[in-house]
């Protein structure tokens, strides 16, 4: 099972395994594009001036001259060092946002009740849908987008 969010908590995008497919009886149902046959490493491509995912496909012996990224953790990113000063900053406000960051659609999805749509977030604050209530990280989001239709079950059921 792989999955995708947007920093700002939009664009959650699910890639599951052959026998599961997205619940409909949802007000917001998940958005699967596509079934991901494989069940080791895969190659995501995204594209250049959205970072949205356009392909995830089973990895290939990388091309000669192909970028590729160096993985971070996390929680090394809350903080980056200022060139030249020897200090750091924080990327994200007091209030788990990342100043400057908004987005557009903020004028649109203002009903929805999200704070700031579109602006980047710290984890444990993505709103992922804006009808209802859902969030990254509700520990039964998987159970609750998607049906199982295998008998002994990939998703545990609650």
């Amino acid at each position: 099972m792989r999955d995708s969010i947007h920093p700002c908590g939009c664009y959650h995008v699910l890639f599951p395994p052959d026998a599961v497919v997205a619940a409909q009886d949802i007000a917001e149902p998940a958005v699967v594009p596509e079934v991901v046959r494989t069940p080791g490493r895969v190659e995501v491509a995204v594209r250049r001036t959205d970072h949205l995912i356009v392909d995830v496909s089973p990895a290939a012996v990388a091309a000669d001259g192909a970028q590729q990224y160096r993985l971070a953790a996390y929680t090394d990113l809350l903080s980056m060092p200022m060139a030249g000063t020897g200090q750091r900053r924080a990327l994200f406000g007091a209030d788990g946002l990342v100043p400057e960051s908004r987005r557009s659609e903020r004028w649109y999805l203002w009903p929805s009740g999200v704070r700031l749509p579109g602006t980047m977030r710290i984890w444990g604050r993505h709103a992922i849908a804006f009808v209802g209530s859902r969030h990254f990280d509700d520990p039964n989001l998987l159970a609750d987008l998607l049906v199982d239709q295998q008998p002994e079950g990939l998703i545990n059921a609650r």
